[in-house]
């Protein structure tokens, strides 16, 4: 039997694999968050400062998140060097393991195995999911997802316990830190849910009459806290910028240019693209269910549910990002992974009559056939590499910035011409002075260029500007990258 089970989940995790590990490192890095870790990444490796992430060698106030994201980009570089591969990998891992505790819960607490495979292959199904910003790039929200998912899934557990152990207390207060670390207030967002659950489910005394709960708290509060004043002795200022660009002023949307949207937002983003193929199965297994189920399972639907609902309400009455709903995606999935096994449940005791091996095949076919959809939907998704028209002019240098033949075929030193934010260039200029030692590539703008400069581009914009200004000639060209060299000003 435990052969029969290696097999089972070996081939559900091959299938969970494909969606976020296919084609990981083909595109270069995307711009702003993503690009903006990376340089923090590649500054802390060459200061060894590991306490403030810095940009361009400033201590970072725009992006003011404790460092354990970079700290395991910098693991992962100096395992596999400067590289998209190297820098995705943490996310990419999180959102693995994620996948892996939904089968691993179900299989120990639910006694439901099969559930949690497909609570899995949901998740990595789901367009919002294996997306930008969350499974497949550089950002710190599948690791905060990771935590978030493990928060509240372990936190069931210990309020339907008779009697909580302190382990229990101590693995919170561990998730929550790591949640924090992540990407600090963010990780709070599911509290409110959690708290309502305690009373709910009648486990007040359990928790609030424990006194590991106090000490896991105090736990909580030194490990973070000192992080915070650490860093603000190091870097003065820096509480300030996680009150403006962490905390309320933020999630408030009173003093800055977020985009505080609609309280639907979130919920018309699934129907239009974050969720088009589950949300119908959704909605179904929110209605559906409470029929459906009895016993343990059921109040363990009511807890998914309750704190779904509430992280929802969270996010949004608060400013807006398309990715920000990453957390919900995986308590979709569970929802809609008890459903399909009820559902199946039932329609198997109806022919109980058949044999074992013929209604085990019968619910396979089905459940490839759910799934056929979206798992093409998918593939075909991760597996388009090339980059939009639009996104030419922003993208197309960075192809060649890492392409170390070619960039040996090209002026040395070569300046990087960027208008605008260049945090996705400025990774791959410093990555390459520092694999190269030297000021191999200079950034830089349209008012940096002087005569006799070797410059690099990719916007029509820059190329206008100096056709205007400069004589030039054009060393190498593949539209829209353009490789000149800066004669003389015309008069």
């Amino acid at each position: 039997m435990r052969i029969k089970y290696f097999v089972e989940i070996f081939i559900v995790l091959v299938f969970c694999s494909l969606p976020l590990f296919l084609h990981i490192d083909s595109q270069t890095l995307r711009q702003w968050d993503e690009a903006r870790n990376a340089v923090h990444t590649v500054e802390m490796l060459q200061d060894h400062n590991y306490l403030v992430r810095t940009f361009n060698g400033i201590p970072e106030t725009w992006e003011p998140k404790p460092p354990l994201l970079i700290w395991l980009q910098l693991a992962s570089v100096k395992l596999f060097g400067l590289n998209e591969l190297a820098l995705r990998l943490p996310s990419v891992l999180a959102a693995f393991m994620t996948a892996i505790l939904l089968i691993l819960y179900f299989a120990r607490f639910l006694n439901s195995r099969f559930t949690g495979y497909i609570a899995a292959l949901i998740l990595v199904t789901s367009q919002g999911y294996v997306d930008r910003h969350i499974a497949r790039t550089g950002d710190h929200d599948a690791l905060l997802i990771l935590f978030s998912t493990a928060i509240i899934l372990h936190f069931y557990q210990l309020i339907i316990s008779d009697k909580p152990r302190p382990l229990q207390f101590l693995g919170l207060c561990f998730l929550f830190i790591l949640g924090v670390f992540t990407k600090s207030v963010a990780a709070l967002f599911i509290l409110p849910g959690l708290i309502i659950s305690v009373f709910i489910f009648k486990a007040g005394k359990k928790v609030f009459f424990n006194k590991w709960f106090y000490l896991s708290f105090l736990i909580f509060i030194c490990v973070t806290g000192s992080y915070y004043v650490a860093r603000e002795f190091i870097q003065p200022g820096y509480l300030n910028a996680v009150w403006h660009w962490e905390l309320f002023p933020r999630y408030a949307n009173t003093e800055n240019n977020f985009d505080s949207g609609i309280f639907w937002y979130y919920a018309i983003n699934f129907f239009k693209l974050r969720y088009t193929y589950w949300i119908w199965f959704l909605l179904t297994s929110v209605i559906m269910l409470p029929f459906l189920l009895r016993g343990p399972l059921k109040s363990f639907y009511w807890y998914i549910v309750l704190n779904t609902g509430l992280i929802f309400i969270v996010l949004s009455f608060g400013s807006k990002g398309l990715w920000y709903d990453g957390p919900l995606f995986p308590l979709f999935a569970i929802i809609i992974s008890v459903f399909i096994e009820s559902v199946l449940n039932k329609l198997m005791d109806k022919v109980s009559n058949i044999q074992d091996w013929i209604i085990r095949w019968i619910t396979v076919i089905i459940l490839l056939a759910i799934m056929f959809i979206p798992y093409y939907a998918i593939i075909k998704k991760v597996t388009r590499t090339g980059e939009y028209p639009w996104d030419k002019e922003y993208f197309s240098m960075a192809y060649i910035l890492r392409d170390s033949i070619m960039l040996e075929s090209l002026p040395d030193p070569l300046k990087v011409v960027f208008e605008g934010y260049d945090a996705h260039l400025l990774f791959y200029v410093k990555a390459v002075n520092y694999q190269k030692k030297s000021e191999r590539l200079v950034s830089g703008n349209f008012s940096t260029i002087r005569t006799g400069d070797d410059i690099i581009i990719s916007q029509q914009q820059v190329m206008d500007s100096i056709t205007a200004r400069f004589n030039y000639r054009i060393i190498e060209e593949q539209e829209p990258v353009k490789v000149i060299r800066i004669l003389e000003e015309k008069i």
